[in-house]
């Protein structure tokens, strides 16, 4: 089921508990029978970053917090297996997952992930119930829906059982598609990261910037071609994972020499009015 602080506070936890699961719940009740029985929780992939069996418990709610039901073994590894309640439990409710420490962060919870046209723009927005260990994200792009290159990152909240809303409005070149995909990728303070489900999103057009780079391909360098906007801007030159290899204020004969850049698929990235602007070429 769903996050179970959409129902029950997470924030609610007896002293043998470090944090609760975001992902997912159960209720579970009994049939015609009194008798108390051993409680089985399956975990995998969907699951959340489960990396410390020894420290999972099984969480019960008993109406005013979460309260541990321990560890009675589990099975598998850390990416699918078995968590049982040290003893069997006599009183029914809502069940999840819960660490005793800091480990299986039991991750990031994301309620949602969109993006759309804005003033011209690409406004994206998410939200998170939860966050453990968040350290960034980013929002990643593509043409194809294999060759993914970074947008933009933004900070994370870190530990947070708060629902938190994250907004980033970009202007984004699409290049020869009438539409783009992205997806949002979420990484901890350890590296581990998980992405978002791929969305898509048709062509903004506008009318108030535009500009050409010429030629493209190119092999030593290119003119910037500005049509509507003040030509003094700052630039980027940024690979497509993200790394900026070049940067400066664009010279008055707008001819923009590259300094030891290898052959490959490159943006140009100019930023005005809190917008970011960027236009693929290609260096042969």
């Amino acid at each position: 089921m769903a996050n179970p602080s959409n129902s029950f506070d997470i924030n609610f936890n007896d002293a043998n508990l470090d944090h609760v699961s975001s992902r997912e719940f159960w209720i579970l009740d009994r049939l015609a029978t009194t008798a108390s029985a051993d409680v089985i929780l399956s975990f995998d992939a969907n699951s959340g970053d489960v990396d410390n069996l020894t420290d999972l418990r099984v969480a019960r709610w008993d109406g005013a917090e979460w309260v541990s039901e321990g560890n009675g073994g589990t099975t598998g590894t850390t990416a699918a297996g078995t968590l049982q309640s040290t003893t069997r439990v006599s009183n029914f409710s809502p069940f999840t997952f819960w660490s005793s420490t800091a480990n299986n962060p039991l991750p990031v919870d994301l309620a949602d992930f969109n993006g759309k046209c804005e003033d011209e723009n690409v406004e994206f927005s998410w939200t998170t119930l939860s966050e453990l260990n968040n350290d960034f994200f980013e929002i990643l792009a593509s043409e194809n829906g294999t060759d993914f290159y970074s947008l933009s990152s933004n900070n994370g909240k870190g530990t947070s059982n708060e629902t938190n809303h994250y907004h980033q409005k970009l202007k984004i070149d699409f290049l020869e598609n009438d539409f783009l995909l992205f997806k949002l990728k979420q990484v901890d303070f350890d590296g581990k990261k998980s992405f978002s489900d791929i969305k898509k999103i048709e062509n903004c057009k506008t009318q108030n910037f535009d500009f050409d780079i010429y030629p493209n391909p190119v092999t030593e360098g290119f003119t910037y071609l500005p049509k509507s906007i003040n030509q003094n801007n700052y630039y980027k030159i940024i690979s497509i994972t993200g790394a900026i290899l070049q940067e400066g204020w664009i010279p008055e004969n707008n001819k923009i020499i590259f300094e030891k850049i290898a052959a490959g698929v490159y943006f140009l990235q100019l930023e005005t009015n809190n917008t970011v602007y960027k236009k693929r070429f290609v260096i042969q």
